[in-house]
């Protein structure tokens, strides 16, 4: 979905997922279609960045002091009370099925990322299991998530947008985001 890259050589990385890295190391991806596209997509994430996942998905669903102790307790209630797993899970029901499908596409490919990746294990997972598999509705909680920590805690506005229960909330989050 570039219209040019720069001349680097590319390297297959999944079935119709080529990988480009320039000479400043900046990755870029080349896709024929909207599958491949979005599992390429999850693929760089879950390769590049596979424990920032983890945590932020246990931030999203209280369970951060699983990893980080007593220090993450505050963090973990509140984020219970504000129970984005629950509320990932009304979103995921209100999308459309092709919206649904492409997130799956985008989950797949963080699966075989964090797969690849799970040789560099960051000093505080040592005593902790590796990160689970992904799945669709875990993006959404950290939709909520960023949402809800840029936009300066504006609980109520999330929730009356909840109500609506459409791909129009999940299309305002992202295009309101900073």
């Amino acid at each position: 979905y570039f219209p040019t890259l720069p001349s680097v050589s590319a390297a297959e990385t999944l079935p119709g997922c080529y990988l480009y890295k320039s000479p400043e190391k900046i990755k870029y991806f080349k896709t024929q279609n909207l599958k491949s596209f979005f599992t390429c997509l999850g693929f760089l994430h879950g390769s590049q960045n596979p424990y920032a996942l983890d945590l932020m998905r246990r931030k999203a669903y209280g369970r951060l002091s699983v990893l980080k102790g007593q220090m993450a307790y505050h963090s973990d209630f509140m984020m219970r009370i504000l129970n984005f797993e629950k509320l990932s899970k009304r979103l995921w029901e209100g999308l459309s099925q092709e919206t649904q499908k492409n997130m799956k596409f985008y989950s797949q490919g963080i699966n075989i990322g964090l797969k690849e990746a799970i040789g560099r294990k960051p000093s505080y997972y040592e005593k902790t299991p590796t990160p689970r598999d992904w799945h669709p509705r875990h993006s959404l909680a950290l939709l909520l998530l960023y949402h809800f920590e840029h936009t300066k805690n504006q609980l109520p506005s999330l929730l009356s947008n909840m109500k609506t229960r459409n791909e129009s909330f999940i299309q305002n989050l992202l295009q309101n985001s900073p």
